[in-house]
């Protein structure tokens, strides 16, 4: 591995970013910001959708190594034959649109229902999660199987531990859709502390394969408690329409919990000792119900919440202080 390969290769093509729902990033002005009109939240993905990490548009000349700049600092650099349509059509000269996600701590972790979790269940520690998708012509466009996507990261305001770090590729949906999301590592993946944070590059087959998710990550590895049953005390409990969360006071980490049946979730593979916050959100009938307990790993064998109507400005701006 050649850190000039990951280093030198983010050549300066720097776009400025302002947060809004969606994040226009361009020098030109030629895309207007789109009006996001009242949602009535009917799912955890309709939530998701609206409060989640938001994604930063970048406007990329076709055929052509350009690098882009989120919000945030971190830098992704594109080569010339990155992109491909996936209706099999040559690349048009039209600009291609690149629209990335990150999501550097717990609570856009928990608003866009991004956990930290690798594939068997291990807790993983994140020190950015990053999601790239790309249209021409408003025609989805895929990463070239054999090229590489390469970028350079800034470290999250807060983070336990940057030693083990390695890249994880995601495994699921997210985004609060049916079913649990996870990460599987890439041990193998060109990858580097610069510092500041992370350098590296990751091919093109296997960000398709997870939807355009990258993190990274590194396995806790603390010694755990028994799984922890938690009851959620409300009706039409489901995993469309109720998320349970846990959240790590001393570690940039996130569970989030696949429903076993009825109204219970378990917890798995918890460090004996951590101190956390469990959170569950729950939508029915266009409204939205919310608790939040804090506890001490292996301090107590179950735990029950009873969610209640909440405002989700109010909601929103709690989960924004985890």
């Amino acid at each position: 591995m050649k850190r000039i390969l990951l280093l030198s290769a983010l050549a300066a093509s720097l776009l400025g970013c302002a947060k809004e729902d969606i994040v226009i990033c361009e020098t030109d002005g030629g895309v207007v910001p789109p009006v996001t009109p009242p949602v009535k939240l009917t799912s955890i993905a309709a939530f998701t959708g609206r409060y989640g990490a938001a994604p930063q548009l970048f406007s990329l000349s076709a055929r052509t190594a350009q690098t882009v700049v989120t919000a945030k600092g971190n830098r992704f650099s594109f080569a010339a034959n990155n992109f491909i349509r996936t209706d099999n059509q040559p690349l048009s000269n039209s600009p291609v649109r690149v629209h990335i996600r990150e999501i550097m701590g717990k609570a856009d972790m928990v608003l866009s229902a991004m956990p930290t979790v690798a594939q068997q269940g291990e807790l993983l520690e994140s020190a950015g999660e990053f999601q790239i998708q790309a249209t021409q012509d408003s025609v989805p466009l895929r990463i070239n199987d054999t090229t590489r996507v390469r970028f350079q990261t800034v470290l999250p305001p807060v983070l336990n531990s940057q030693q083990g770090m390695q890249l994880f590729a995601g495994n699921g949906v997210g985004g609060g859709a049916a079913g649990c999301f996870s990460w599987i590592a890439l041990p193998n993946a060109p990858f580097l502390a610069t510092g500041n944070g992370f350098a590296g590059s990751v091919q093109g087959s296997i960000m398709n394969a997870g939807l355009g998710w990258i993190n990274c990550d590194r396995f806790v590895g603390l010694p755990i408690s028994p799984p922890l049953p938690i009851a959620i005390n409300a009706p039409n409990v489901g995993k469309t329409k109720t998320a349970v969360f846990v959240v790590f006071d001393e570690l940039n980490a996130v569970l989030q919990l696949c429903i076993d049946g009825n109204n219970n979730f378990t917890a798995n593979q918890l460090p004996t000792g951590a101190k956390v916050k469990v959170l569950v959100i729950h939508i029915d009938n266009e409204r939205v119900y919310y608790a939040k307990q804090s506890l001490v790993v292996g301090s107590t064998t179950a735990v029950t919440l009873t969610p209640t109507e909440t405002d989700v400005t109010a909601m929103v701006a709690d989960i924004r202080t985890l």
